[in-house]
């Protein structure tokens, strides 16, 4: 029997994956935007056996860049809602749950409702990878993820949680935090933090 991680791993593309947590369990993540404010954001307290990509991949090849600034050529990538990737995707097991992070690292100002399409793109996307996996190996996975959209953003609102009809919905579409510690374009969080434990 395979693991769904390891199936997860095999079948997504080489130049996605990031590289594991470090042997103390932290996550390096990197925002290549002149803009961005975070442009290192260390994950601590991530899971080692957890399979973290990125939808927002810039290829060093030129060549290459195609490729990677659409989510599937199948789709019109004249509609962006559509193509749209967030920075960072954490596919693990917490507390005998498996969980889905989707992560965006945003600034100041985060535009929330091209965020909100954003992280749902995503999470559709990975959803939809998730499917082909059950279908595939329907004898070798056991998978019954949550899903946990996240934005860090250094805007001051701590622990804010999006909500654009807060009278149809408990949860809201998005949770937004702030690092732990921040400090020229350097900050630190932990999972545990980012999934609301």
């Amino acid at each position: 029997m395979m693991d769904t991680l390891k199936i997860l791993k095999k079948i997504l593309n080489k130049d996605i994956l990031l590289p594991p947590p470090d042997g103390n369990g932290i996550l390096r993540v990197k925002e290549r935007a002149r803009e961005a404010k975070i442009k290192t954001l260390d994950i601590s307290g991530v899971p080692a056996d957890s399979v973290t990509f990125t939808l927002d991949h810039i290829p060093n090849d030129k060549s290459r860049r195609v490729c990677f600034k659409q989510l599937s050529c199948y789709l019109d990538p004249t509609h962006k809602f559509v193509n749209k990737g967030c920075d960072l995707v954490i596919v693990s097991r917490f507390k005998r749950k498996w969980c889905v992070m989707i992560l965006d690292l945003k600034s100041d100002k985060p535009r929330l409702r091209e965020t909100e399409a954003q992280l749902k793109n995503s999470e559709a996307f990975v959803a939809y990878t998730l499917s082909l996996i059950a279908t595939h190996y329907p004898d070798d996975t056991v998978f019954d993820p949550y899903f946990e959209l996240v934005i860090v953003t250094t805007r001051t609102k701590k622990g804010h949680v999006y909500r654009p009809n807060d009278a149809q919905s408990e949860r809201g579409p998005f949770r937004e935090v702030n690092p732990t510690r921040y400090q020229k374009g350097q900050a630190k969080i932990h999972f545990g933090k980012l999934i609301g434990v």
